[in-house]
């Protein structure tokens, strides 16, 4: 857990993969469509069929991250889940306060470097708003096989997007 001197905290738990459900949570499907990919292609971003993320019923809360160049600042959104209670960003240093852009930006570049997918639950308290999801981060590769792409789906959990109550 991270803490900054302005009430802002972030708490990021590793799970297991195989905690997901399986073909009856989003999650689930999207990690089973992914782990098909792996043995049945090179994993390139291209190799992705949009008609397998409807079905997984994942699209509006995915992100794609280009993660191409090695420095962390440089990681920068494709596409930003619409059906999340964040506002847009360009670049994941935009991400709003430092403690929450810093720790998903090492969350990311471990996904880059280890090329292997992660499974994190998360709970935040940013600017004043609780945000409380399970996040699922996929690496697809280049042609030359290194990492260059996540795509990160998201399943939001209860008090996600809650404005805090002021206690005053």
């Amino acid at each position: 857990m991270v803490r900054d001197g302005l009430g802002n905290y972030v708490e990021r738990r590793v799970h297991k993969l195989e905690s997901l459900s399986g073909l009856t949570d989003p999650l689930g499907r999207l990690f089973q469509y992914w782990r098909n990919l792996r043995v049945s292609t090179d994993c390139t971003f291209s190799n992705i069929d949009i008609v397998q993320l409807m079905r997984a019923e994942v699209v509006g809360k995915l992100h794609v991250v280009n993660v191409g160049n090695s420095d962390p600042e440089e990681f920068r959104f494709e596409l930003f889940g619409y059906a999340v209670p964040l506002d847009r960003c360009e670049t994941v240093r935009a991400l709003p306060v430092t403690i929450y852009a810093e720790s998903t930006m090492q969350d990311y570049n471990a996904v880059r470097l280890a090329a292997a997918p992660r499974l994190d639950r998360v709970r935040s308290c940013i600017d004043g708003v609780n945000y409380h999801y399970t996040r699922l981060i996929l690496p697809f590769v280049d042609r030359s096989h290194r990492v260059d792409r996540l795509l990160v789906g998201i399943r939001q959990e209860p008090g996600d997007g809650i404005k805090v109550q002021s206690t005053h």
